[in-house]
């Protein structure tokens, strides 16, 4: 008999969800109208099951409790405080549900990708900043928020959306990167990125073509992600970092944007060696493997091992 595992994601890319059978993901389908309330989600996440459907795993950004909770979601509101898990199990009348923090199931997707690795922290470097730790034998060691990790102490750190200064989302993460962005090229009196090109995309181009800008802007975002990881490394230790997230994806691919990495590393770690030994690994992309899939895999390896716990 088939693995069959209904996966739903509920994230910054919307509500998506996908079947995984024996290791292997199936169609992903999307809505066709916007799903706004707890009775809509549950009619899409269960509509067409599979009568072997072995569990039911959602995976969403926010803060979760005991895998069945959904304390608060910042991508579905509607959400907040609902026992998703429970619900949907009343719904489906037979099918175990678990429900999981998003980074819970890409950092469980990486080990999925990368069983060699024993012990490795996976980090998205995308609008935000997002990290887990993952051992092998224990999963993941605990929830986190990496990137609220304060990387520059002084009075005139950029301030972060979560109210404090100095955070490495505030200093690197996409969504602050493009806001950086749109102010340099202003202040200096340059020309706006293209229509339809991504801020970030221009950066990227503006700093292969040693715009001074361009330059200063990633010393500062290079930087800041030396010394968090640097900290990270002398804390933890890991083996090595799984990367993913459209920053990380174009950013770490600039051959000088990791030697720039690697080299605040070394100013900021007591044994340099820790900073060589750290392999740099990307979540596959497209089409190797579907948007978010390792989110999916590891959401469909964790809906498995809560089965054997029941």
């Amino acid at each position: 008999m088939p693995e069959i595992i209904r996966v739903i994601e509920i994230g910054g890319k919307g509500i998506r969800k996908a079947d995984v059978i024996n290791g292997e993901i199936k169609s992903v389908f999307i809505p066709y109208e916007p799903i706004t309330t707890v009775r809509d989600l549950l009619y899409f996440a269960t509509f067409d099951l599979c009568t072997d459907t072995m569990a039911i795993a959602y995976s969403s950004a926010g803060v979760i409790n005991s895998h069945r909770w959904v304390v608060t979601s910042p991508n579905a509101h509607f959400l907040d405080k609902a026992d998703l898990a429970t619900i949907t199990e009343k719904t489906t009348g037979r099918i175990p549900t678990v429900v999981l923090n998003d980074m819970e199931a890409s950092v469980t997707g990486m080990h999925v990708l990368f069983p060699q690795l024993k012990y490795f922290i996976g980090i998205t470097w995308s609008s935000g900043i997002g990290l887990r730790v993952y051992a092998d034998g224990v999963g993941i060691i605990s929830d986190s928020e990496g990137g609220h990790m304060c990387v520059d102490a002084s009075p005139f750190a950029r301030l972060c959306g979560c109210g404090r200064r100095g955070c490495i989302e505030a200093i690197a993460g996409g969504i602050n990167v493009t806001c950086q962005i749109l102010t340099e090229l202003q202040a200096r009196g340059l020309e706006a990125p293209p229509p339809g090109m991504h801020p970030c995309k221009y950066l990227d181009e503006a700093y292969l073509a040693n715009n001074d800008w361009a330059m200063d802007l990633y010393h500062q975002i290079t930087t800041g992600m030396g010394v968090f990881l640097a900290n990270l490394v002398t804390l933890l230790r890991p083996t090595a970092i799984v990367w993913k997230g459209s920053f990380a994806q174009s950013a770490l691919r600039i051959s000088p944007i990791e030697e720039a990495i690697r080299a605040t590393m070394y100013t900021h770690l007591m044994q340099q060696s820790w900073a060589d030994e750290l392999k740099f690994l990307f979540v596959p992309s497209p089409p190797e493997l579907i948007e978010d899939g390792e989110a999916y895999l590891g959401a469909a390896e964790f809906a498995k091992l809560f089965l054997k716990q029941l």
